[in-house]
């Protein structure tokens, strides 16, 4: 009997770690959907995400429970309904806080996050000590280890099998379903081996009630109507790198990507300036390379010129079809659409092109930042004549630079400057950037007249250029003299891009600063020795866990599909650490456990030391190196909760309770910070060299208070 309820808590607790991972991956989907999110964004959902978890498992271990069986099954029930709501809650949200056509501020997106995840994190926060603790119990020895690789073990396939299967072929919602029917199977399962029928049949009712909601009740709809209000949505997509929206407003046609306007009606100034500047100025531009933004007309534009070749990359295959669907594309012979990463292009590109255009979007996230770097600009100069034009834009500095403005176009200016001889600044609706080895100093409008191109907004009768060489000039005395370069590890830009985001909602940021830094002191001062490593470990793997999405982000090129892969690879590792950790390391001492916090801050340095002088490059080699750190920062912690939960010596609820709530804390913490705050101003080597000094003032405090 006994070891009947030992398999079946075994399963609850790998449905457990499966449903909490999905569930988490298809959220970050939609709110970086919703936010026109970037990599804070993730920070800040797995910081709260972990943070209220670990606050659910600390709270139910200190209730003292000696029945837990029907409160789990309760619980598991409960948990079971949460998935789906979670989606609705947040576009219920949105819609509430943030005006529709707005873009939501820290603050909002702040109130929304603790809406939206508190009741299924603090839910199934709950559940795993309660699991760990009647499954110890069931086999009548110490398993919180083994319960914590089992939970593991089930975020493994819930990362793999919803990142790179059921994205292909599911809404977010009806992935939400699936979760569903898992929590509502285990919780059935239980109350069967547990014999309360009475609890059973009540599963089955809500269970039919909450499916028969979700799949006849239309939430994907209802949800499309809150966020895009005042609209007809015609269709949604969910692709690999991101989610696509069509809707019309009147007769006008709009498309979104991840709640960015891809196409909204005839936006003829944006599409001519971000064309006709750069290939005005150069004497033939023949062939040409545009990067993003080619649907709505764009393409159109360069073909008004004689050009030869016309390549269109495009990341997104599932964004040319639905605007092909819709008409939103120029079809012609003459342009040819990639659908490849730019950086992977460009490193196996042979040709050479004479004009660029960069039309992605500010560098708000460190996705973007990656089209701003030195290095990126060396890629394009290698691919270009000496004659050749790059052009591309951030937003405008208006008449009045603030000082976010000021440093973007600072570092901007600078970085462009280090790779070519020549860079011009051309102020409109945005401020463009060209830069070229040639001379790109001539009259815009008179190279304009001499191809005979006719424009309906770059032209004589709307522009001035005394006005706009004015304007440039005024732009050039205000940047900064001091080069500050942006680049791929070290994102300046995406720090200048946040911080001009901050600004237009009077935002300070330092008030999560203050108090994420605030509760790393209060963690150093209350925690007991046990819990203080783990909180230090978890601050430690959380934190690398991001760079090393940061680093993937600059090779590969995208993470809304590969967050999901990297938290699989971490959760294995942490699982083979946890349940295995005698094979790896045999010392079962409060020496040990001092031992491992010592590798973890080796293993900083280790890192800190790759990522500076291994270069950011496109191979399948670096990208495998990422996935192995990651690999061995779940493997150290694995070891390290391992070791933990050898040592402490109350009971099986407690110390499942106490362990789980500091590593979640810890990791909460640690990814708040370090998402928000350390890595764009620091980047990402002296990141890894700051977790090496937090590890080793944890060391240090720890042994003092054992030896007390």
């Amino acid at each position: 009997m006994e070891s009947r309820n030992g398999n079946i808590l075994a399963l609850a607790l790998l449905v457990l770690g499966l449903v909490a991972m999905a569930a988490q991956v298809i959220v970050i989907r939609e709110f970086l959907a919703a936010f026109q999110g970037n990599e804070m964004i993730i920070g800040l959902i797995m910081g709260t995400w972990m943070l209220l978890t670990g606050a659910g498992a600390y709270l139910i271990s200190k209730t003292g429970i000696k029945s837990p069986v029907t409160l789990l099954m309760i619980l598991q029930t409960v948990l079971g309904t949460l998935p789906g709501i979670m989606l609705v809650l947040l576009a219920m949200a949105k819609s509430h806080f943030i005006p529709a056509g707005a873009m939501g501020g820290m603050r909002e997106i702040i109130i929304i996050l603790f809406i939206v995840l508190a009741p299924f994190c603090l839910v199934s926060g709950m559940l795993f000590p309660l699991l760990a603790g009647e499954y110890s119990r069931a086999r009548n020895k110490n398993l919180v280890a083994k319960a914590y690789a089992l939970d593991s073990a089930g975020s493994i396939a819930g990362g793999l099998i919803f990142s790179l299967f059921f994205i292909f072929i599911l809404t977010n919602i009806q992935g939400m379903l699936v979760l569903a029917v898992l929590s509502f199977a285990s919780a059935l399962l239980l109350a069967w081996t547990y014999r309360k029928w009475y609890l059973g049949g009540g599963i089955i009712l809500i269970a039919a009630a909450y499916i028969v909601f979700l799949h006849h009740g239309k939430p994907d709809e209802m949800m499309a109507r809150m966020l895009f209000p005042h609209q007809e949505v015609l269709e949604t997509r969910i692709t690999p790198f991101g989610k696509l929206v069509v809707t019309r407003t009147g007769d006008q046609l709009n498309l979104f990507e991840n709640s960015v306007p891809v196409v909204t009606g005839e936006d003829i100034v944006a599409r001519e300036e971000s064309v006709h500047y750069g290939m005005a100025l150069h004497p033939s531009p023949e062939k040409v390379l545009m990067i993003s933004g080619g649907v709505g007309g764009t393409l159109e534009e360069v073909l008004k010129y004689p050009v030869e070749k016309l390549d269109y990359l495009e990341i997104n295959p599932w964004l040319i079809r639905l605007a092909g669907d819709y008409e939103l594309l120029t079809v012609d012979r003459r342009v040819s659409i990639i659908h490849q990463d730019p950086r992977i292009f460009l490193n196996r590109n042979e040709k050479q092109y004479d004009l660029i255009l960069l039309n992605a979007p500010e560098p708000i996230s460190a996705e973007l930042n990656r089209y701003f770097t030195v290095e990126f600009y060396r890629l394009l100069k290698s691919c270009m004549p000496l004659s050749g034009i790059v052009s591309l834009s951030i937003p405008a500095a208006g008449n009045y630079m603030s000082e976010a403005s000021r440093a973007l176009h600072s570092v901007t200016f600078h970085t462009l400057k280090e790779v070519f001889g020549n860079v011009r600044i051309i102020p409109g609706e945005k401020d463009y950037y060209l830069a070229s080895d040639g001379d790109i100093s001539g009259s815009i409008l008179e190279a304009l007249a001499e191809k005979e191109i006719d424009n309906l907004y770059v032209n004589p009768f709307y522009l001035q250029e005394n006005l706009i060489k004015a304007r440039s000039e005024l732009i050039m005395q205000n940047l900064h003299e001091r080069k500050v370069i942006n680049r791929d590890l070290r994102p300046y830009s995406y720090l200048q891009s946040l911080r001009h985001w901050m600004s237009r909602f009077q935002f300070d940021g330092r008030i999560i600063l203050f108090s994420l830094a605030g509760l790393v002191i209060l963690a150093f001062v209350f925690f007991g020795p046990l819990n203080l490593g783990l909180f230090a470990s978890g601050f430690t793997s959380s934190s690398v866990v991001f760079l090393m999405m940061i680093w993937m982000q600059v090779v590969y090129g995208f993470i809304y599909q590969m967050t999901g892969v990297i938290f699989a690879v971490f959760m294995a590792s942490l699982a083979i650490g946890a349940h295995n950790r005698r094979l790896f390391y045999k010392n079962s001492t409060f020496r040990g456990f001092l031992t491992i916090q010592a590798v973890i801050g080796a293993f900083c340095i280790l890192l800190a030391a790759l990522m500076h002088f291994i270069p950011s490059s496109t191979s399948w080699l670096v990208i495998l190196l990422i996935l192995l750190l990651v690999a061995a920062s779940g493997l150290l912690t694995g070891i390290h909760f391992s070791l933990s939960a050898h040592l402490r010596k109350s009971g099986f609820l407690q110390s499942s309770g106490e362990a789980f709530s500091a590593d979640l804390i810890g990791s909460a913490i640690g990814i708040g910070l370090v998402a928000v705050y350390v890595v764009p101003y620091f980047g990402l080597v002296y990141t890894a060299l700051m977790l090496v000094l937090l590890n080793v003032i944890a060391l240090g405090i720890v042994s003092l208070k054992k030896t007390k």
